[in-house]
């Protein structure tokens, strides 16, 4: 099980995840959209801004303002128990339960204490309002930009709200549709923002760079735990053999499993830095195209300066 986990994490899912991490643009879809004056009402994918006036109010949790969007989650806690098996942290123990053993290695376990939230409901609203001659209906499609959040809670339930207030002048980029914004071509971006164009185009930039980096690093976490999981398909047993040794055994197989986890780890980055040469490469059309003048450019000017070698031993 270990050894296919490990190859679907290499050859699918880390390669994947880094696919979608250079693919993160939501700046570049935000920018084509052309900005328009809010007086008169314009089809297209377009970018206004002006005073928003309600249609279909909705107040933040507080009661006293007009939000764009509300989200509602609510949680009650509740009391239970697991089975965790290996070294405890701060669990509180209510009984020792059969070990779970795995290549000729054992771990005591334990059934603990779980307390933890569990979601009852979770609700989005959305306001309707005007922008001048448009009209706007967000939905889930909508990137709010600017949300706020807050919690209610007592001992046994809480209530989180995540929302955005609107300020004196709200900006919406979607399509227009005889002045009616309500949704969003696949190459544009649906965006509610309290900022003007130039600062929302900044604000997208930056979680283009943050979602980009981090999508990164977990696909690079993937690569190497896929490795680990392969490798140690083969070197566990192998390990495990080494427990029949009195007194050192346990200790040599924790050195072996610690060495070739590492070296299984450090090859996963290896093989993705050079997945992730190829997936920028592949993502930018221009610099594919370059490479590809460049390795021509080679191949012709080897070609000319081996010419006349060849013309002189024939003379």
């Amino acid at each position: 099980m270990r050894f296919l986990i490990g190859l679907i994490l290499i050859f699918l899912i880390s390669p994947l995840t880094l696919w979608s991490a250079e693919g993160q643009d939501a700046a570049g879809s935000f920018e084509r959209a052309e900005q328009v004056e809010s007086t008169t009402a314009q089809d297209g994918y377009v970018a206004v801004s002006a005073a928003p006036t309600w249609t279909k109010p909705l107040l933040c949790p507080n009661g006293e303002q007009n939000c764009l969007f509300v989200k509602t989650t609510k949680y009650h806690w509740q009391v239970g128990d697991q089975i965790t098996c290996g070294e405890l942290m701060n669990e509180t123990v209510i009984e020792q339960v059969e070990d779970r053993c795995d290549g000729g290695t054992c771990e005591k376990c334990y059934r603990v204490e779980h307390n933890e939230w569990i979601q009852d409901s979770s609700e989005n609203q959305y306001a309707e309002f005007g922008l001048g001659a448009y009209s706007v209906t967000p939905g889930t499609s909508t990137r709010f930009l600017g949300t706020e959040s807050s919690v209610d809670q007592t001992e046994t339930n809480k209530t989180e709200y995540s929302f955005m207030p609107a300020a004196a002048t709200v900006l919406v980029s979607g399509d227009a549709i005889q002045g009616h914004i309500s949704t969003v071509s696949k190459d544009g971006i649906f965006v509610a923002s309290n900022k003007n164009f130039e600062g929302t185009l900044a604000d997208l930039e930056s979680q283009d760079k943050s979602m980009r980096m981090g999508l990164r690093i977990f696909s690079a976490i993937l690569m190497m735990l896929g490795w680990v999981l392969l490798v140690s398909q083969f070197t566990g047993p192998i390990a495990g053999l080494l427990n029949i040794i009195p007194f050192l055994g346990p200790v040599a197989n924790s050195g072996v499993t610690g060495v070739t986890t590492v070296l299984a780890a450090l090859i996963g980055l290896i093989v993705w830095a050079a997945l992730f040469v190829v997936v920028i490469v592949l993502h930018n059309i221009w610099l594919m195209l370059g490479l590809l003048a460049a390795i021509l450019g080679y191949i012709w000017w080897s070609k000319n300066k081996a010419t006349p070698k060849k013309a002189e031993k024939k003379s």
